[in-house]
């Protein structure tokens, strides 16, 4: 698919939209229907039952994405590395799916897609209760550069959504956060960025020295300005 190919990630059992088809609303009737185009990529969202609640869809230049009209999208998720998360050690959760496929192709370990940064608080309650001998990481996102353009702009509301979103979940929960480090200049807010402009290697070499930084000092890079500003020093074309 176009899209998997210009965001350099693998297909885990997904599907292409071979023929147009309408979907009406499930609820009420009140949202148009939904048409569906031929080439568009469909991504499941399953329950914690292992029901597909719902999916979404994204165009083949990745522009549009869409989720079913009225189904349920809060606590549903798609697993990447796993077919059972009861025998994982470790889990990882991330925003939408080349982010998630991207920190699988980085770490190795089994990534849960949550889709958006407020879903991953829905999903790891759920996922916390379900193995709770399993050690939970959250990679957020992280919009430094558009954060900074707003506040320039005089956007006093501005925030780094995906990074504070998993800062507070840190601090609720206990759990371990890592997110993708650029240079001050760089407009990349994930990890899939920090594969496509960079490489796999770089990538790599970032995760682990946060992972490591995490377990050793048990906290994270956040505080450490110099350290963060080393780890973009250290990234490689």
């Amino acid at each position: 698919h176009p899209y998997l190919e210009t965001k350099k990630v693998n297909s885990h059992g997904l599907r292409i939209i071979t023929e147009e088809f309408t979907c009406e609303n499930l609820v009420d009737g009140t949202a148009h229907p939904q048409v569906f185009r031929v080439g568009d990529l469909l991504i499941p969202l399953y329950r914690k039952d292992g029901y597909i609640a719902s999916f979404q869809t994204i165009s083949q230049c990745g522009k549009y994405k869409k989720f079913r009209v009225n189904a349920q999208k809060h606590g549903c998720f798609f697993v990447i590395g796993s077919d059972n998360l009861e025998e994982e050690e470790e889990i990882l959760y991330a925003e939408g799916y080349a982010t998630g496929e991207s920190i699988y192709q980085i770490s190795g370990k089994p990534v849960v897609c949550c889709f958006d940064a407020g879903n991953i608080r829905a999903v790891l309650e759920i996922l916390r209760e379900l193995y709770p001998n399993a050690r939970h990481r959250i990679c957020s996102d992280n919009d430094y550069f558009k954060w900074k353009e707003r506040i320039e702009e005089g956007d006093e509301r501005a925030e780094n959504v995906g990074l504070k979103s998993a800062l507070l979940l840190r601090e609720e929960y206990g759990v371990g956060v890592l997110f993708p480090i650029f240079p001050k200049d760089h407009n990349g807010s994930d990890w899939n960025d920090l594969l496509v402009d960079f490489s796999l290697e770089s990538a790599k070499d970032q995760f682990e020295y946060q992972w490591e930084y995490m377990e050793h000092h048990e906290t994270i890079v956040f505080d450490e300005e110099q350290v963060m500003s080393e780890l973009a020093c250290r990234l490689k074309k």
